[in-house]
């Protein structure tokens, strides 16, 4: 064979080898980088709690499960993480606990109302609210309206004011079972404020005042020194209202 034919037949050999070999690359599957779950508000680890959404693509996290539920509103300076450890707490003792963050609707106290339905929603049979600071002002303005009525509400360092909105005239018209709790020393006005608030609730099927030392607020009150008083007198109010029409 002539030396120019032999260099002929290698070189479509080579590009014969190339074509098959382009064509296995563009044939193969292609492959998209793999991407970790995000933890919810940097929290919520992946796989810890059911995420459910409570309007908007607003997603909260639902954690326990049984028929009696809890809606757990954060205050303003807060996202849902500052109920996260109670929550957890919750969940252990056999309730359903749902935190969340606002932004559902245009007010905190719709929002409550929002999270208290994905509840009833997912089964619960009995709902109790607890918010701390903005939370509980939300909770005790939006729980009057709620259908069917909450079994129960736990307000934590409430204020007198909720947006410019007087919560007194809702805590008036409270007929769940409530538990106002705040520390003397509370330096953000619910030292004053929640003493009126639970003198408001005449109708309440129960109430209750806890007026703690020190000068914690909101979420705080469930840690430091009064922590544990204020965790069991919570799930203990909790346990009592559980089975309340």
């Amino acid at each position: 064979m002539r030396p120019t034919v032999i260099v002929l037949c290698a070189a479509v050999l080579v590009l014969s080898g190339c074509a098959a070999q382009k064509a296995a690359r563009s044939s193969a599957p292609a492959t998209t980088p793999t991407t970790r779950p995000v933890a919810l508000d940097g929290c919520v680890q992946p796989g810890s709690a059911r995420l459910v959404d409570v309007g908007g693509g607003n997603q909260a996290a639902v954690l326990g499960t049984g028929p009696v539920g809890v809606v757990l509103s954060n205050q303003s300076d807060q996202n849902l993480c500052g109920w996260l450890p109670f929550a957890k707490t919750l969940a252990a003792r056999g309730f359903r606990a749902l935190v969340y963050d606002y932004g559902t609707t245009a007010d905190p106290a719709g929002d409550v109302a929002k999270a208290a339905a994905k509840l009833r929603e997912l089964g619960v049979r009995t709902v109790l609210l607890a918010g701390a600071s903005q939370g509980a002002k939300a909770s005790l303005i939006a729980a009057p309206a709620i259908t069917p009525p909450v079994a129960g509400v736990v307000s934590l360092s409430a204020e007198r004011t909720a947006q410019g909105q007087d919560v007194l005239p809702f805590a008036a018209k409270l007929k769940a079972a409530v538990l106002f709790v705040v520390a003397k020393g509370d330096r953000y006005g619910a030292a004053d404020a929640t003493p009126q608030l639970y003198k408001a609730a005449t109708k309440a099927s129960s109430r209750r005042l806890e007026v703690l030392p020190g000068d914690a607020h909101g979420t705080d009150l469930l840690t430091g020194p009064n922590g544990a008083k204020v965790r069991f007198m919570i799930i203990d109010f909790f346990s009592e209202h559980s089975h309340a029409p």
